[in-house]
């Protein structure tokens, strides 16, 4: 597996013996580039992608355009291309609607939040894109489903990307009473920083402003709203600072534990493997951890993941279709190895990618012999 590092180290420590100083000097850091390299193997070395890919198919045969989606990052032709963003940005707004009795969806075909109602008011998971997205489908959206913003007491997002917490602000304002009480913007501290060190926002089409610097949670941290708790796991990768909380909700009197997948894709590029290496081993913890808490239903922020506006579309044209959120404690098992199948592939396929440059090293070194 290493015999090019060895050929880097031998090459380079016979050149720096036997050459002329200037050569010498550049094979050593060409001998310190392999040692770096060295540190990053448990990364950078693996096998072909398609064996991932294969183990994805084989886990999800039927996935259409769900969690299997992350595959396509890979290059693999077997596994379908769903609606690309804009297309689904230009899709008209889907209804409001019921998932379950306390969890309500509100969003559009690109990016949705989520309700959640408790005794004492209400969650909202993540904020969509922007104000004017936060007014006209999450504030209007509430008051279609019957339920009242002005008691949003939580806005949880879960990472720092715009399209996550562009309309937390006008939510906070709107929630906020005039002794000045209200809502709370939650985030993780990594991602509050992250937010905090890209100021001042540059204005762009379709995006709002961040929201000020309020709560940050880490990792076990749990925000407890009259009869419900909502515990916080971080599963860093999408960000470094990406959450995804875990909570009860119900469907009559059967009582599901959800996880909020917080971050899906691997879109922060190929010169960051170790961040798609933090994002596979969230993805191993994630599995342990729902099984621990018995989740039996893994929704996301982006549908064409979670499939949340097929699912509320069949489930409201067949009532007795039951609740299609409802996977199981062995489904939610199983879709955690096909994302982790498909985060592995993209990284093989990133590996893949770079061994040019290594090989341009190797034949730098060789030409000073």
């Amino acid at each position: 597996m290493f015999n090019w590092m060895s050929l880097i180290v031998n090459r380079s420590l016979k050149t720096a013996v036997l050459t002329s100083p200037l050569k010498g000097r550049i094979a050593i850091a060409t001998f310190l580039l392999g040692l770096f390299l060295v540190g990053l193997s448990p990364y950078v070395f693996a096998i072909d992608p398609s064996s991932h890919i294969d183990r994805a198919l084989a886990l999800s045969p039927n996935d259409g355009y769900g969690f299997l989606q992350l595959c396509t990052r890979a290059g693999d032709d077997r596994v379908a291309r769903g609606p690309s963003k804009a297309q689904r940005m230009q899709r008209k707004i889907p209804p409001p609607a019921k998932a379950f009795d306390n969890l309500y969806f509100i969003g559009s075909h690109w990016t949705h939040a989520w309700a959640l109602t408790t005794s004492a008011g209400i969650i909202i998971f993540d904020a969509m894109d922007n104000a004017w997205e936060a007014e006209h489908i999450i504030h209007a959206g509430l008051i279609e489903l019957g339920l009242d913003p002005a008691s949003i007491k939580y806005i949880i997002v879960s990472h720092g990307h715009w399209d996550h917490y562009g309309g937390a602000k006008y939510l906070q304002d709107f929630a906020t009473a005039p002794d000045g009480t209200g809502a709370r913007v939650v985030m993780s501290e990594i991602d509050w920083q992250m937010i905090e060190a890209k100021k001042p926002f540059k204005p762009r089409p379709g995006r709002s402003a961040p929201p000020p610097m309020d709560m940050s949670v880490s990792d076990g941290d749990q925000i407890v709203l009259g009869d419900t708790t909502v515990k916080i796991v971080a599963t860093p990768g999408h960000t470094m600072g990406t959450i995804s909380p875990i909570f009860s909700v119900y469907d009559g009197t059967a009582e599901h534990r959800v996880m909020l997948w917080g971050g899906s894709s691997f879109n922060f590029g190929s010169d960051k493997p170790q961040q798609l290496q933090a994002y596979i081993e969230s993805t191993q913890r994630a599995k342990v951890l729902a099984r621990e808490y018995g989740v039996d239903t893994l929704i996301s922020n982006h549908a064409l993941y979670d499939r949340a506006i097929d699912k509320l579309g069949l489930m409201s044209r067949n009532v007795d279709s039951g609740n299609l959120f409802v996977l199981g404690q062995q489904s939610v098992a199983t879709t955690f190895d096909v994302i982790e199948a498909c985060a592995k592939a993209t990284l093989t396929k990133w590996q893949a990618e770079a061994q040019p440059l290594l090989t341009r090293i190797v034949n730098s070194s060789s030409e000073l012999e």
